[in-house]
């Protein structure tokens, strides 16, 4: 999560939880994310299931 915030935008995209459930996801640690611009992280799985983490 983040600690920027815009007011009044509606963000749009499918749910870590629908996309790690229909994966097979539930043994993982930890997972690696890669943006378009190259820009690699990891993050805990835990943190990734809740429904604001978001595929846009």
């Amino acid at each position: 999560m983040t600690g920027r915030s815009k007011l009044d935008v509606t963000f749009a995209g499918v749910g870590f939880p629908t996309m790690a459930e229909r994966a097979g996801v539930d043994d993982a640690v930890h997972v690696p994310f890669r943006a378009a611009d190259g820009y690699t992280t990891d993050l805990p799985l835990s943190q990734c299931r809740h429904e604001c983490v978001l595929f846009t």
